[in-house]
């Protein structure tokens, strides 16, 4: 009798535990809905939307996949359209009126005889932007997932059409939002030369979410979470925008403001991959801001500090040793570019530096100011980058540097530092010069600097921690050095 008891009460506490569990199912999945629609509040319920015409169009779809990855069925027509109707579901609080391209998985494609000299994809696209010029749309918004050769590329890039200021204006504001997701990579919004911005009549722009050649972030964009945050974010850009527009209303004299680019500084870390450097650690602290961190191949931390890098959410760039006119050997390092070597060799030391920092997007040199005059061994040195898509940052150690011809001539992404920080390793200094960069900046639109984590470390990273916050407050975008040099890692739509 008691054995039954206890089975009774064995049994009843199972169907209460039971019941529990999926009332909390139940109330989590009513949560997560209630997320999605209600995460900003009254935003959703602006004003500034009412009866605007808003065009989603999920990008590819039928025949044309996109990007893929079939061994795993990830197709980016998918990613795009589950993005495109959770934009929707969140816009419903507004008094906005939501036109998708497509709701289901179709392309359109015109039978050959129909569509003339025009190629598949163009006669798919005129058919979207002959939608939303139908329906008067207010904006155009195009989602697609982005590929490219680099595996270690990542993060959401909102593209716009240059000649059109409020083009200009709706993807800052859609980039502003897709920065704030969490570990999201901190890209600015760019001119992009696409087929639909410079054939629409309304302000539209092209939001790649993301890079399917990533792991990770092939990884996130197939989870239903960061699909809901990419669609958070991409609604709060065009509420931020509408509400922009009936500022400009109120306010004519603000118009001038609204699509102002934003001067921008990209900041490069030199000399990390050493076992003896000070400051490595307290650079790390920063990862919330978009740094560029060289990392010198041959040396006892190079790959830990490689791999660390891109998990910390930096972008990663080989420091190449190149050998000087003068200075000490031994602040050359090992597997250095040297003025004897034969082109065989240079590309030999640079292949083994790639092996150890594959997920570098660019180098800079150290050192190097006789090698960086030199265009017989900068020659292979441009072909190696030019073969694995990296582009060339030059430190700027010699006057009569060759780089920039020989990058142009060869197809190399090209840039050159601006101001070395830390040239005095004092505190003030140091800060000092970041605060000048900054007003470079403002003068020429853009300015690189490099720090040098080292004897100085310390010092530059505290003054790096002190000053960003200030240079945000004041409107300088920081940015990787990527953003300025590369422009864009666009592929055709």
């Amino acid at each position: 009798m008691k054995k039954l008891i206890v089975l009774t009460i064995q049994k009843k506490t199972i169907i209460v535990a039971s019941l529990l569990f999926v009332s909390l199912v139940i109330i989590f999945l009513c949560f997560e809905h209630q997320l999605i629609t209600d995460t900003f509040g009254d935003t959703f319920n602006s004003s500034a939307l009412a009866n605007k015409k808003i065009f989603i169009d999920p990008g590819h779809g039928g025949e044309d996949p996109g990007c893929n990855d079939p061994r795993l069925g990830i197709y980016e027509k998918d990613i795009n359209l589950i993005v495109g109707q959770l934009i929707r579901e969140i816009l419903k609080k507004t008094e906005a009126e939501i036109i998708m391209s497509r709701e289901n998985d179709r392309d359109y494609v015109l039978p050959k005889d129909q569509r003339g000299n025009l190629t598949k994809k163009l006669s798919d696209l005129n058919i979207r932007i002959k939608m939303a010029e139908d329906a008067k749309a207010d904006v155009f918004v195009s989602l697609h997932v982005n590929t490219t050769k680099k595996s270690s590329y990542s993060g959401a890039e909102a593209f716009y059409n240059p000649a059109n200021p409020y083009s200009v204006l709706l993807a800052q504001n859609i980039q502003n939002h897709l920065r704030n997701i969490p570990n999201m990579t901190k890209r600015i919004a760019k001119p992009g030369d696409y087929y639909i911005l410079n054939n629409t009549s309304m302000p539209s722009v092209i939001v790649e979410m993301g890079y399917l050649s990533n792991s990770k972030e092939k990884e996130l964009l197939m989870k239903k979470s960061y699909q809901e945050n990419l669609a958070l974010a991409i609604s709060r850009g065009l509420v931020d925008y509408f509400e922009n527009l009936a500022l400009e209303a109120e306010t004519p004299a603000a118009s001038q403001d609204l699509a102002t680019v934003k001067p921008k500084v990209a900041i490069i870390i030199d000399d990390l991959g050493t076992s003896y450097n000070g400051g490595v650690e307290k650079i790390f602290e920063l990862y919330k801001y978009p740094l560029s961190l060289a990392i010198m191949p041959n040396m006892d931390n190079t790959e830990e500090h490689a791999l660390r890098a891109e998990r910390s959410g930096f972008e990663v760039l080989i420091h190449m040793p190149m050998e000087p006119e003068k200075g000490r050997s031994s602040w050359l390092g090992p597997g250095a570019i040297e003025g004897t070597m034969s082109r065989e060799a240079i590309i030999s030391n640079l292949n083994k530096a790639l092996e150890q920092i594959p997920n570098a997007v660019g180098l800079n040199n150290h050192m190097g100011s006789l090698i960086t005059k030199n265009r017989e061994k900068m020659l292979p040195v441009m072909e190696v980058l030019r073969d694995h898509e990296m582009f060339f940052i030059d430190s700027g150690t010699n006057a009569d540097s060759v780089c920039r011809e020989v990058a142009k001539e060869i197809g190399v992404p090209f840039d050159k530092r601006t101001l070395f920080l830390d040239s005095k390793y004092d505190y003030a200094s140091i800060r000092g010069e970041i605060l000048h960069l900054a007003e470079l900046s403002r003068v020429n639109g853009y300015a690189i600097g490099i720090g040098h984590v080292g004897p100085q470390g310390l010092n530059t990273a505290k003054a790096l921690a002190d000053t960003l916050p200030l240079l945000e407050e004041q409107g300088i975008q920081l940015v990787f050095v990527s953003e300025l040099v590369m422009g864009s890692v666009q592929k055709s739509l």
